[in-house]
């Protein structure tokens, strides 16, 4: 969540102090920007943009990152504290998958299946997940985080980290459960993670679910 968002409902250029402040600062900025593009040394370099404005216009191109969504999960039973949940949209990480230019020559597309469409393929979808320490000197924070890969990328390309064959499309909370009988803890903790209905989680959150299996089941090849 972002800590600002309470300043913002009342001042929408927070941190700054007003718009005319956004907007001072802002010129400030592309002014050092165009100020050091001006230097001969870097004109020597031939840089495809000449001037901040062109820079920050070939930024506003770019494709847009997966987009976070939070929300406070709700159990019945009492726990330490609040169960947080973030996700992204799992189809829209397998789009980013399927459609990065790096991975074109990399993916096998060719369905072993005849009852498909010619124009049509089908994909694996790899998810992993195991128990991980986020902070360990500032309150021991732990949580399941699930990655998203795509079968059809080359085993050799897939399984180099430095290559982001994977994708985080979640962080699953690890809770603590104040019940009294302990053996019961673990069992609760269990259900938590085996039954996804516990969690109670927006609607959306389940029709995106069953959305992607729907859209996953025909899905074109890429252009070669």
């Amino acid at each position: 969540m972002d800590p600002y968002t309470a300043y913002c409902k009342n001042n929408l250029y927070y941190l700054f102090a007003s718009r005319q402040d956004w907007e001072l600062d802002s010129f400030l900025f592309m002014a050092a920007i165009n100020e050091f593009l001006g230097l001969e040394i870097v004109k020597a370099i031939s840089l495809s943009f000449c001037t901040a404005k062109e820079l920050r216009g070939r930024a506003e191109l770019l494709p847009p990152v997966l987009k976070w969504q939070y929300c406070i999960v709700s159990i019945t039973h009492p726990t330490k504290q609040p169960l947080h949940l973030y996700w992204r949209d799992p189809l829209d990480c397998i789009e980013s998958l399927f459609s990065h230019p790096f991975f074109t020559n990399e993916m096998d597309v060719t369905p072993q299946c005849s009852q498909l469409p010619d124009d049509a393929t089908l994909l694996g979808i790899i998810l992993s997940s195991d128990k991980t320490n986020i902070t360990n000197m500032t309150g021991g924070r732990v949580t399941h985080p699930l990655l998203i890969s795509l079968a059809n990328i080359k085993m050799a390309t897939r399984n180099k980290a430095s290559l982001y064959a994977f994708l985080l499309t979640a962080l699953l909370p690890i809770v603590k459960f104040l019940y009294p009988v302990k053996q019961m803890q673990s069992v609760l903790e269990a259900r938590l993670v085996h039954q996804p209905k516990i969690y109670q989680a927006p609607t959306p959150l389940h029709s995106k679910h069953a959305q992607t299996r729907t859209d996953l089941q025909r899905c074109h090849s890429p252009r070669r």
